[in-house]
């Protein structure tokens, strides 16, 4: 740093920019004596005139460095005519962050999801769950009313656990306040839902506008078009069809 600093500084700015290295030097735990005398060093260097080329090439030795007793390898390493090199040792930090889990891009909360079925109805939301997690909400809720109807009817029910001691007509109740456009269309088709990503968004009132301008932009069961956005964003999304999926 400091050989490319006498090499490109202009002479004005150039004790500000050695002053700045120190400085940083000796936020990372180099002492100041010690970089002092290597910004000393390279000055002596550059003001010295060129030595002709040797072919032989001396040795280089790369070291963590470690106070006080990188200096004095550096000392001998000179005595003995091979150069000595120092680098970062790890850190807490530097092994905590290269050891950070990777969380897959399904299974991050915060999402604008799709739920299409395969009758190719289409419906959207948000939630500041995983997508699974929520289409797991939304599919016990279907569950729930179809076995209170079920009940209602007289009929076994399906799926694991006991039956709800919950009175039929309330638990169908709950499963469609849960859940509405959802539950309500499953009711009525025996096909599949599938879910799927939209788009990711960690902020709430964000979340809210993305997922209001895809329910406006596509043809969706949803009951309503989601939070309120002015009518000027509204036209180029329109415009751009930037929020439009593939059908």
């Amino acid at each position: 740093m400091v050989d490319q600093a006498l090499a490109v500084c202009d002479p004005t700015y150039l004790n500000a920019e050695l002053s700045h290295i120190l400085n940083t030097l000796r936020c990372n735990g180099y002492p100041t004596k010690f970089v002092t005398s290597i910004i000393r060093q390279c000055k002596l260097n550059k003001s010295l005139p060129p030595v002709p080329p040797n072919n032989q090439q001396c040795p280089v030795l790369v070291l963590p460095y470690y106070s006080g007793l990188s200096e004095k390898i550096r000392r001998l390493g000179h005595s003995l005519n091979f150069n000595v090199r120092f680098k970062s040792s790890c850190n807490l930090r530097s092994i905590v962050r290269s050891d950070k889990i990777k969380v897959p891009f399904d299974s991050r909360p915060g999402v604008v999801y799709e739920i299409k079925c395969g009758c190719n109805a289409s419906y959207i939301g948000e939630t500041g769950n995983t997508l699974f997690r929520r289409f797991d909400q939304h599919m016990s809720n279907v569950l729930t009313y179809k076995n209170a109807e079920r009940r209602l009817n007289g009929e076994p029910t399906i799926g694991p656990g006991r039956p709800t001691k919950i009175e039929p007509r309330k638990a169908m109740a709950n499963a469609i306040k849960a859940s509405v456009v959802v539950v309500e269309h499953a009711s009525q088709c025996s096909l599949d839902p599938r879910p799927k990503i939209i788009c990711r968004e960690s902020l709430f009132h964000l979340r809210r506008i993305k997922e209001a301008l895809y329910i406006k932009s596509n043809s969706t069961i949803n009951r309503d078009n989601g939070v309120a956005v002015s009518e000027v964003w509204s036209a180029l999304i329109n415009k751009f069809q930037c929020c439009t999926l593939p059908s």
